[in-house]
């Protein structure tokens, strides 16, 4: 008996030597951080627990892409100078190639709060935009609507914190956001161009606005 367990001890230790280890393979991804909530303080910008050496992001702004490591990355903003997180802090498993857009806002009970989308990269057909629309307005509970300016609806429901499906527009289009309740909504004229990929948040300052951004994909 004794024997037999050593062999198959030496058995096992056979096998767990020809077991390859699987690597996973690492590579770019490209972060931007987006600043989305009005009269908000500037934000630093920490990842993995460290602070980026760029500029603190103003209320409205945003950052360009930044690169970092494929995998696991946890993303945070907080007000300048402070090291505590505004809202949550977010675990972003990215694919190398991929870009993504991290947005800090507030959520429905107005508490700070933060969120990631990621960024579809493929271009619109020859002689199209292609965009697409976020719901960020923490004080708006409910859906909104967007439509192209002199035509019809083009996205009939966003919901908050949501972002639309991307759409191949024709260059030049404008934009004009709804909700009920709405009063304050003004035009948006992004003077699209042919061949590039946009999105557009809202945001406002209260229940009866609605403010379109404009973030240039590519």
């Amino acid at each position: 008996m004794k024997r037999i367990l050593m062999l198959g001890f030496s058995m096992l230790i056979f096998l767990s030597s020809c077991v390859k280890k699987t690597e996973v393979p690492v590579g770019e991804v490209k972060i931007r951080f987006v600043n989305a909530l009005p009269n908000s303080l500037p934000q630093d910008i920490y990842v993995n627990n460290g602070k980026l050496s760029v500029a603190a992001v103003a209320a409205g702004q945003t950052t360009p892409y930044l690169s970092f490591y494929s995998g696991l990355n946890y993303l945070a903003m907080s007000n300048t100078g402070s090291t505590t997180a505004n809202g949550d802090i977010i675990p972003y498993n990215a694919v190398i190639g991929s870009h993504a857009t991290f947005f800090y806002t507030k959520n429905l009970q107005g508490g700070q709060a933060t969120g990631i989308k990621e960024d579809d990269m493929t271009l619109p057909p020859t002689g199209k935009a292609r965009v697409r629309f976020i719901h960020l307005n923490n004080f708006l509970d409910n859906f909104l609507r967007v439509s192209i300016v002199g035509g019809g609806e083009l996205v009939p429901i966003v919901t908050f914190g949501s972002a639309s499906s991307y759409y191949n527009v024709d260059p030049g289009t404008k934009f004009q956001a709804a909700a009920t309740g709405v009063i304050t909504a003004p035009v948006i004229d992004a003077n699209l161009q042919a061949g590039k990929i946009y999105t557009f948040f809202f945001n406002g300052t209260s229940e009866t606005e609605l403010f379109g951004n404009i973030l240039i994909q590519n």
